[in-house]
């Protein structure tokens, strides 16, 4: 009995105590509506009264087939559509080229129209450029098809957003081909200097193939004119020594005719004798006749003198003429002399040759690719109004400040109470 007694009071004392509570906000109801309706108010002004905010986007696709080719036309350059299209994303998502794309198109301005202070400069800059974004298609693949890429970012300025989209895609653009001529550049100045080297290399070594040449040519003479000088030695000791042979030969002839007493030729007789002579065998005969009887003591003395008097038997020896002229191409040879006074070698050298021409192409390119694109723009930036939650804002806000106002007039009715 006495618990369910005191179960009663417990719950009359809840009932009680409800009743006040009700009663408390009731009392302050005024309270209660005039809070939740001024901080609804208010959320309304303040989402009506801001700026939109507006989100630009721009899409472009790989570059052309022609792009590409006139890039490869550069010497040292050997770009593929995803190469190049790589280079120009990897250029456009780089935020120090963001940044300096910004600064060096004067957004500065567009993006702070009424000039307010900027006290961190580089802090206001990055807050910009936070927001951009390269969006990558779903149904892209490593090939790089024709599918767009897009770029967005988002600000309260739409004209600045679209502008400053547009100029870097653009600015982009010209940095990827600024880097590859670049790189063209520098590989064209190292291989300027590696044919430089190539060629005083190859020059070096015609040189002293060159004066290699001379020494084996010389050496070669050396041995061609002994051997010559030899054989002229040989040939006018043979003569001298037939010239001896002959006049001890004649020296019996004349003593012999002396002797017969033969002083006159007989070459009358001889030339009777054998006109009569109709016998084959008997003027085969005839040819046999000694000197001694045919020209006679006169005749051999004058041979014998002039033989003795000979001072040179140059003249007598046929081949000499031959060998003279055979040592002096020797001792003149026009090989040797053409080597010792050529200047230039390079002219002589297949290698210097193509290395000159290649040069002469490094140095004189006249590619120009101002009107190459490595993107082609499928669509101009646009912006357009992000979409908001005012409403859900506002409803917020509302309940909010309704469910405060509750909790603040209770409190103040309790502590009133105490």
């Amino acid at each position: 009995m006495q618990q369910n007694k005191q179960e009663r009071n417990n719950y009359t004392s809840d009932v009680i105590s409800i009743r006040e509570l009700l009663n408390i906000l009731l009392v302050r109801k005024l309270l209660i509506v005039g809070l939740t309706i001024f901080v609804t108010v208010l959320a309304f002004l303040y989402t009506n009264n801001t700026k939109p905010n507006y989100q630009a986007s721009s899409s472009f696709i790989s570059p052309s087939e022609g792009a590409i080719a006139k890039i490869n036309k550069l010497p040292f350059i050997s770009e593929n559509k995803k190469s190049l299209y790589a280079k120009y994303l990897n250029v456009l998502s780089s935020k120090e080229f963001q940044k300096k794309a910004f600064i060096d198109g004067d957004f500065l301005t567009k993006f702070n129209p009424d000039n307010n202070q900027i006290d961190n400069l580089d802090g206001f800059i990055n807050g910009v450029i936070s927001s951009i974004k390269i969006i990558r298609p779903t149904n892209s693949n490593d090939d790089y098809r024709d599918v767009p890429y897009s770029i967005s970012m988002e600000g309260s300025n739409a004209i600045a957003l679209e502008d400053y989209l547009n100029s870097i895609i653009k600015q982009a653009n010209s940095k990827t081909l600024s880097d590859i001529f670049s790189l063209n550049q520098l590989k064209t100045s190292i291989r300027l200097d590696e044919i430089s080297i190539e060629r005083e290399l190859f020059l070096k070594m015609a040189k002293k193939e060159r004066l290699n040449s001379i020494e084996r040519i010389k050496e070669k003479n050396i041995k061609e004119i002994k051997f010559i000088n030899n054989k002229i030695d040989r040939l006018r000791i043979t003569a001298n020594i037939e010239r001896l042979n002959e006049i001890t030969a004649l020296k019996e002839s004349i003593f012999l005719a002396e002797s017969l007493g033969i002083v006159d030729n007989n070459f009358y007789e001889v030339k009777n004798t054998v006109n009569n002579t109709t016998s084959f065998t008997l003027l085969n005969e005839f040819n046999d006749i000694p000197d001694w009887y045919l020209y006679g003591k006169d005749a051999l003395k004058e041979k014998l003198n002039l033989l003795e008097d000979r001072e040179n038997d140059d003249p007598f020896i046929p081949e000499l003429t031959a060998l003279k002229n055979q040592l002096f191409n020797a001792k003149n040879n026009i090989q040797l002399s053409i080597l010792n006074e050529r200047q230039d070698d390079s002219p002589f050298i297949v290698e210097v040759t193509n290395l000159d021409i290649e040069k002469i192409k490094l140095e004189y390119q006249t590619i120009k690719l101002d009107a190459v694109n490595v993107t082609q723009l499928y669509q101009n930036a646009a912006s357009s109004i992000k979409s908001s939650n005012k409403k859900l804002l506002v409803v917020i806000a509302f309940i909010g400040s309704f469910i405060l106002s509750i909790f603040l007039a209770l409190m103040l009715g309790i502590f009133k109470a105490d």
